[in-house]
């Protein structure tokens, strides 16, 4: 609900629809005299409202009528939020109405944009010598110019205003964010003023608007202008909003806005205290609650509150009426029952067919029902953390607020990333054993060594001259960046010794790439052992490592099927090694290096999920959702704690120090994610979903 007390500070009103008058759009101003400068329109963006179904805007404040940005065209280019980070801000230019600098949301228009505009909406009814107000920016392929129009006829003709102007690229390091900083002023045009159908439009012109990717941004839009006076005497009411534009429910409370004009309808004061009463023009139903008010003498408004209506129909007026004063009659509305809304989501994403979400009462018994799909099995419904049924279809009470229902499912049969070493954090654990643990683990913890006598093992960054390896890259890790492990001569005494539980699943693959220095081993030999390293079976015969500055190849891809081993299935003790066995293992100098080290497996039940396989350990999140700061608590000591996106993406991975440990979420964008807490000791983790807004 826009903000009447806003509305009506300042500056005196001038809020009035022309349907209520026979009047032309463009009025005229002759005799009238200034005011001073309001504030008519304000786009912040800091809610990021959008409609789902007309894809508009609507201002975050209007002083008159109602503000709305749409984007209308073709071609594949949309309209949609960009949240305030630090490396990537919002614009502190304009700021109005107490909107803090350093927070929100900009408003970002997606290429291409050469088959669309933009277009706002902005009625100036009551005001004159506007001028708009707004920052831009946009990304590095995003249109490079604008040119700005108005429309006094509601777009079916446009003027330009100047020239087209440059966008500068977004750069947090830049002045003022490479933000551009336009001032607008329409004082010179007439037919802008005091129009109920004013348009701007904004294009997006110059190299760069064709692209298929890119977009401009736009922060704290503004129309200003100074209200219209005349010396022509009150004569007439106006009902100005219903409810300031919201529904109305039976019996709930509800207002009307009113006003005076005079024979010009420019809104007008009256000399003297008048008392308004209100009464049902059109309906079935009983006007209740408060039924009066008064417009005391200078004020050209009032808000009368706290009415009530017994009844839910539609067609519903009110008929506002003063002595002396032309009386009013509201358009039409319709009465509501209260309803909220019960949303249904499937986790993960698209896992099934759910039913019966919708608007319902409070109190409401809906049946909702969850159909798997063929790769899933249902696993619960939730609200939160909180389960509510582990029956697929059941009955639900509605409660007065909105809410949410998860289906919660299993995915089967699909081969999954068990464990998964990208190595390109460089995070050796503990640099006298040589730990290094797995980047992701869906199954306990995977955990690399390097026992034995001489030797080393530590990490080789990417560089165009010695690059990493773009085989088997996982979870979102891009090509041509990070780094390798390097397990460095003499590695004869030594041997790579992979821990990868596979509880709860079969049919094992291990991935990876490798390759060596023209001293490194030149052979190496896999083995896998079923209780925990004590005794090793060898997979294969010793294969050949490619030197890395050879033309015929720089790395390796092995791939080593384990499915004809019932040993590795379902084994928490599962270890693999790696010995080096060729010419070059006793040098003093050379290495042997690995990259996008992965095990694979089906689930081998209905059974196994995340959440299944991991119980035992207890972690809590909250504020849970988020918005800056957020807290993790566990009972187990130093657990490692990893945040993955929905697309299965590692965003952040840290030790924690004890049982509790403070995250800033201000770097991630908003929507769902799972904390995942490993022990650093056991077989057990625990996960647990966080919604950052």
């Amino acid at each position: 609900m826009k903000n009447l007390l806003q509305l009506f500070i300042g500056a005196f009103l001038a809020v009035f629809f022309l349907g209520h008058s026979a009047m032309a759009h463009v009025q005229s101003t002759e005799g009238m005299r200034e005011a001073s400068e309001v504030l008519i329109h304000y786009w912040h963006f800091n809610d990021e409202v959008i409609s789902d179904d007309d894809d508009e805007v609507p201002s975050d404040f209007s002083l008159v009528g109602e503000g709305v940005i749409t984007y209308p065209g073709t071609g594949d280019g949309y309209m949609d939020f960009r949240s305030h980070r630090p490396a990537d801000p919002v614009s502190n230019f304009n700021l109005r109405m107490g909107q803090e600098p350093d927070q929100g949301a900009i408003l970002r228009v997606r290429n291409p944009a050469d088959t669309r505009e933009l277009i706002v909406a902005a009625p100036s009814t009551g005001h004159e010598n506007l001028v708009v107000t707004f920052a831009t920016t946009r990304s590095g392929s995003g249109g490079q110019e604008q040119e700005f129009y108005f429309s006094a006829d509601n777009g079916n003709t446009w003027t330009q205003v100047g020239d087209a102007y440059d966008v500068f690229e977004h750069d947090p390091e830049a002045d003022n964010f490479g933000y551009i900083y336009k001032v607008i002023d329409l004082s010179d045009y007439p037919e802008v003023n005091n129009n109920d159908e004013l348009h701007f439009r904004i294009m997006a012109v110059g190299e760069g608007s064709d692209g298929s990717s890119g977009n401009q941004r736009f922060d704290n839009f503004t129309l200003d202008g100074y209200l219209i006076q005349t010396d022509l005497p009150a004569s007439k009411l106006s009902i100005v909003a219903v409810n300031d534009g919201d529904p109305v429910y039976v019996d709930e409370p509800f207002s009307l806005t009113i006003q005076v004009l005079n024979d010009d309808d420019i809104p007008t004061a009256v000399e003297d205290d008048t008392e308004i009463s209100i009464s049902l023009a059109s309906g079935n139903g009983t006007l209740g609650g408060n039924l009066s008010g008064v417009i005391e003498a200078g004020e050209m408004s009032l808000v009368i509150e706290d009415i009530l209506y017994d009844t839910v129909e539609g067609g519903i007026s009110i008929m506002a009426d003063a002595d002396d004063l032309e009386a009013a009659v509201s358009d039409e509305f319709d009465v509501h029952v209260r309803t909220y809304v019960l949303t249904l989501e499937s986790f993960p994403p698209g896992a099934g067919v759910l039913n019966g979400g919708g608007d319902y009462e409070a109190g409401a018994e809906v049946t909702v029902s969850a159909d798997s799909g063929d790769d899933y099995a249902f696993e619960n419904w939730t609200i939160g953390d909180d389960v509510i049924s582990e029956d697929a279809e059941f009955v639900f009470t509605m409660p007065a607020d909105d809410v949410t229902l998860t289906a919660n499912f299993t995915m089967l049969g699909d081969v999954l990333l068990m464990h998964y070493w990208h190595f390109n954090d460089q995070e050796m654990v503990d640099e006298e054993d040589y730990l290094v643990i797995s980047d992701f683990s869906l199954v306990g913890q995977g955990e690399i060594t390097y026992p034995g006598e001489g030797g080393a093992m530590d990490f080789r960054s990417h560089r165009e001259s010695d690059p990493v390896s773009n085989f088997n890259l996982r979870l979102g890790q891009e090509p041509d960046q990070g780094a390798v492990l390097r397990a460095r001569n003499p590695s004869i005494e030594r041997e790579l010794i992979f821990a990868v539980p596979s509880t709860d699943f079969t049919d094992l693959v291990v991935t990876f790439a490798t390759t060596r220095t023209e001293n490194g081993s030149q052979e190496q030999q896999f083995y896998f052992s079923s209780d925990a390293g004590t005794t090793w079976v060898a997979v294969g015969d010793p294969y050949e490592i490619p030197f890395i500055e050879d033309e015929q190849g720089i790395y390796l891809h092995k791939e080593i099927d384990l499915s004809e081993f019932d040993a590795v299935n379902d084994n928490p003790d599962l270890h693999f090694k790696i010995l080096f066995v060729g010419e070059g293992n006793d040098n003093t100098s050379g290495n042997n290096r690995f990259d996008n080290f992965t095990v694979d497996g089906i689930a081998l039940s209905d059974d196994v999920n995340v959440k299944d396989i991991v119980s035992e350990a207890t972690l809590n999140v909250y504020p849970n959702p988020a918005s800056g700061m957020f807290q993790i608590e566990v009972d187990q000591p130093d657990m490692l704690i990893r945040i993955y996106d929905l697309n299965g993406r590692m965003v952040m991975q840290r030790s924690m120090p004890g049982t509790s440990m403070g995250v800033d979420a201000t770097s991630l964008p908003a929507g769902l994610y799972l904390i995942r807490g490993i022990s650093p000791t056991e077989n057990i983790s625990v996960t647990k979903r966080l919604l950052i807004q």
